[in-house]
């Protein structure tokens, strides 16, 4: 089956969920480089996708992903309550459990009918290593008498 192109989609951004759970709009690859916004594996972030036509009529809203190694799956979105035209996904720990460069792809479907975005790439990076800790340190008793 061929669909018709869908219209020019702009970059998908993550966004951090700590936003209002409004959909705001996507922040470009400009100025999400002079904000330092990066995502780094395991954040938890919201996946903003414009599909640039209002998808509001369609019944299921999926996010197609495909990893740095090659592994593919696939997220269920929900439509942006403010915006027509986006569906979103919040990431969870784990989803974005690999470093480098991730594949993403709008897929929205109805009965007999479903409409691809284009494919989007954004990057998560490594954080530094774990090193963290809340236990307080411990002191490890002398196993001989001081003279």
């Amino acid at each position: 089956m061929t669909t018709a192109a869908p219209t020019t989609v702009p970059p998908t951004t993550a966004v951090p969920t700590t936003a209002p759970p409004t959909c705001v709009k996507y922040l470009s690859s400009v100025v999400a480089k002079e904000l330092d916004i990066d995502t780094f594996v395991n954040d938890t972030v919201q996946l903003n996708l414009d599909l640039g036509i209002d998808v509001s009529g369609y019944s299921e809203f999926i996010i197609k992903y495909k990893k740095p190694d090659g592994t593919t799956g696939c997220w269920t979105a929900a439509l942006c309550s403010s915006d027509n035209e986006r569906i979103i996904y919040t990431c969870v720990h784990g989803d974005l459990d690999i470093s480098g460069d991730w594949l993403v792809q709008a897929l929205v479907r109805d009965t007999g009918v479903q409409l691809h975005g284009r494919w989007n790439e954004f990057k998560v990076h490594s954080s530094l290593a774990e090193f963290c800790t809340t236990v307080a340190p411990t002191t490890v008793a002398p196993t001989t008498a001081a003279p």
